[in-house]
């Protein structure tokens, strides 16, 4: 283990992203798991001839450049590329009933109204209105721009400037997305809803689920034109893109050492 830089537990997206953004940065990285294969929650199965997912299925912002979704950037600066299709609507059965959703922010109010009335919309809007300031915030957080070993004075600057206006809200970034479920939404369909969204997007529910993570979502989504993204083979095409990335960055690294020791 001497050898290593930084060791790793768990081999989840979270894991691999983490140990392609070290690698990146000249360490040298062992990523360890306990399972017969990679991903951690990014899962699927086959039943029938049929593939299903078990962790994340919902993608978006992962196919564009520039793009403010973490992922999108990590596979961008490793040089991967995943095919992907795009939809704009998809078909959703719940028990309030089965409706097909368009991605962006009128259609599902128009859903709220048809299941839940005037009353669950207005809530739907508070909700909204308490996320737009965080992804304000994210959305200037140039993330793989600069590390906090490089980062100068003026960035600094720059960046607190940025926040001053939002600075209040920052420490929301850092809780579980419950916690803003918590302070916004009482109807139980919105409240699931959310849930669900949040294990689509990350496989835990909304209270376990990255705050940032989800503003960033829900700020691609009602943007003009938006639409989500499917890798073709699913998830696993993810984890495999991240690994492939991960390995040669390593082997890079690791060539390096090894001709410096020599």
């Amino acid at each position: 283990m001497e050898k290593y830089d930084v060791v790793i537990v768990g081999s989840g997206i979270g894991g691999l992203c983490c140990g392609s953004i070290l690698a990146l940065s000249g360490k040298k990285v062992l990523i360890c798991e306990a399972h017969t294969q990679p991903g951690g929650v990014a899962h699927s199965f086959k039943r029938k001839g049929y593939t299903f997912e078990s962790g994340p299925s919902l993608w978006s912002g992962i196919g564009k450049w520039p793009t403010t979704n973490p992922l999108g950037q990590i596979l961008k600066l490793l040089d991967e590329e995943v095919e992907l299709f795009q939809y704009k609507s998809w078909q959703v059965i719940i028990p309030e009933g089965n409706f097909n959703l368009d991605v962006g922010e009128e259609p599902f109010k128009q859903t709220i109204k048809t299941l839940r009335g005037e009353k669950s919309v207005k809530e739907w809007e508070a909700f909204i209105s308490g996320i737009k300031p965080l992804s304000q915030i994210i959305n200037e957080i140039p993330l793989l721009s600069f590390s906090p070993e490089s980062i100068n004075f003026l960035d600094l600057i720059n960046l607190t400037s940025k926040f001053l206006p939002n600075i209040n809200q920052i420490p929301k970034i850092n809780k579980g997305f419950g916690n803003l479920v918590n302070n916004h939404l009482e109807d139980p369909f919105l409240r699931n809803w959310v849930d669900l969204l949040s294990f689509l997007i990350s496989g835990m529910s909304m209270h376990d689920t990255n705050t940032a993570a989800m503003a960033t979502l829900f700020n691609e989504w009602f943007e003009p034109n938006s639409y989500l993204e499917y890798p073709k083979g699913g998830s696993e095409s993810i984890v495999k893109a991240l690994i492939n990335g991960f390995k040669k960055k390593w082997r890079k690294i690791n060539s390096f050492f090894e001709s410096k020791d020599n």
